[in-house]
């Protein structure tokens, strides 16, 4: 989505917060009155900013991502975290949230990237593996729900299954300060599947 160039950085970053804020002050000022409402807004409000060409050349891709995903999916495109997603990953505040949030903006940017994620038991990742085309990254349920504290900290070791490419996670997985192993299974090899441990600091 972002290249290395600082000033793009500071544009995405600049567009997101915009959004942001005018979401907010809709809310505030009773503009906004739901999430689906929430959804309309932003939407509109997108639109708005590519039409008028709001902001820099460079923004324009992913107002029409953006816009894309809200046609696509609805309200569940849940384009408000999007924007927030935008803005941590450009100003690189999201390395200094607690676990909990950095594992859930690592599930996004990969759904957002065409990823299958899923949430489910252990004993469905064979099946999910080869029943699901495409790159999967799966999680237990069970401890997934007791892994954090209230706070947020990761508390205990953590199983990620994927299909796909390891190297992408493990990329991830190292921006966003996690710390882990990984390999593949025996039985899962040939179909070029891995687990990740993520484990408590």
């Amino acid at each position: 989505m972002l290249n290395e160039n600082q000033d793009e950085y500071e544009h995405f970053a600049h567009m997101a917060w915009c959004g942001i804020i005018a979401a907010d002050l809709a809310w505030k000022y009773g503009t906004i009155k739901s999430l689906y409402g929430e959804h309309f807004f932003l939407t509109r409000w997108l639109a708005t900013s590519l039409k008028k060409r709001t902001f820099p050349r460079c923004v324009a891709s992913e107002l029409n991502s953006l816009i894309d995903m809200a046609k696509r999916e609805g309200p569940n495109a849940k384009l408000y975290q999007k924007l927030k997603n935008i803005w941590y990953s450009c100003t690189g505040n999201v390395l200094h949230r607690e676990d909990v949030f950095r594992l859930t903006y690592l599930l996004s940017v990969f759904k957002d990237e065409g990823w299958e994620t899923v949430i489910g038991n252990k004993a469905d990742w064979p099946s999910t593996s080869t029943l699901l085309d495409g790159s999967i990254l799966f999680l237990e349920r069970e401890p997934l729900r007791t892994a954090f504290s209230v706070e947020g900290k990761l508390v205990t070791p953590l199983e990620l299954f994927i299909k796909g490419d390891f190297s992408a996670v493990a990329c991830r997985l190292d921006e966003l300060n996690f710390h882990y192993q990984y390999y593949a299974p025996l039985q899962d090899m040939l179909n070029g599947c891995w687990q990740f441990t993520i484990a408590p600091l």
